[in-house]
Formats: C-alpha cells, structure tokens, sequence
C-alpha cells in the first residue's frame, strides 16, 4: 500500500481548471509539432510562420514559450502541488522517460532551432519576393 500510487480527481471548479490545463499540454504538443514539421505542408504556410514567430519572440523575451505558464498557473487555479519546476519539454520528457533532462541544454536547443528556422523562413519569403 506504500508504494500505491495515489491519483488525485478534481471536482467542480477545480476540474475545469484541471481540463483546461490538460487542453494547453495538448496545445503546446500541437504548437511544438507545427515549428518542427510544418514546413512541410505548403497549405499551413501562413499559420507555420504566425506560430513560429510568435513562439521565437516568446523564447528569446522569456526564456520559456508563454503556454508553459498558462499551463501552470491553470494547475495551480485546480490545486495541483507538484507544479514543473523546468520547462515544458524537459519536465514531459522526464516524466515520460524517468529520466531528468537539463532545461538549459533544452532551452538553449529550443531557441536555436526556433531562431534558425525562423531565419530560413524570412530567407525563403524574401527569395520569392519579385524584383
């Protein structure tokens, strides 16, 4: 019974709370699947690049894409204790893994790939620009 692992159910307002921190993961996992991927549907042009943007800006100003904090305090609001003390990616690959991941390294990572792809991507849109 120790080792039993206890699962806490929110209720009422706390519940919404709850769902509507779950929905933020799943749009986190969306957003971070679109800067890596969505190069490669033509028809996602215009939304890849306004997240791309949007999520770079983010990176560089903060340190940390501004839904990781959405998230959290919507976990706080449903009373959630064991908030993450590092950032999206590292805290869902260790509790994915069991492994700690260093946020810096993942940080660091996180905004050159967004900073190098969001270069390649004013590159590409000034080159289709005619003279």
């Amino acid at each position: 019974m120790a080792n039993e692992v206890v699962r806490h159910h929110p209720s009422g307002s706390a519940a919404t709370y709850h769902t509507l921190a779950n929905a933020v993961v799943v749009l986190h996992v969306g957003v971070i699947l679109l800067c890596l991927f969505g190069w490669v549907a033509p028809v996602l042009d215009k939304v890849y690049f306004t997240v791309l943007l949007v999520t770079t800006i983010s990176e560089l100003s903060f340190g940390y894409c501004i839904l990781t904090k959405v998230e959290a305090a919507l976990r706080q609001q449903a009373g959630d204790t064991a908030l993450p003390q590092t950032g999206f990616l590292a805290h869902y690959l260790e509790q994915l893994t069991g492994k700690p991941f260093s946020p810096r390294l993942i940080g660091i990572l996180v905004q050159v790939f967004l900073v190098v792809s969001l270069v390649v991507q004013l590159a590409a849109r000034i080159g289709e620009v005619p003279y």
